[in-house]
């Protein structure tokens, strides 16, 4: 999760963050938030978002 976090926010203007849901020690889940920041020059780019992602679930 950590390396995406940043792609994402470097490709889109959106602002991501996470955190693990745990019972214990052990983690159950994730909890994910979103941000749509301020227009900006950069455009979001939703296929490579969903390429990034892939990616790094995946990989």
């Amino acid at each position: 999760m950590e390396p995406a976090i940043p792609d994402i926010s470097e490709h889109t203007n959106i602002s991501v963050h996470w955190e693990p849901i745990k019972q214990g020690r052990s983690v159950v889940g994730m909890r994910f938030g979103c941000v749509e920041e301020k227009a900006t020059a950069i455009k979001p780019n939703v296929h490579m978002l969903n390429q990034v992602l892939t990616m790094k679930v995946s990989g």
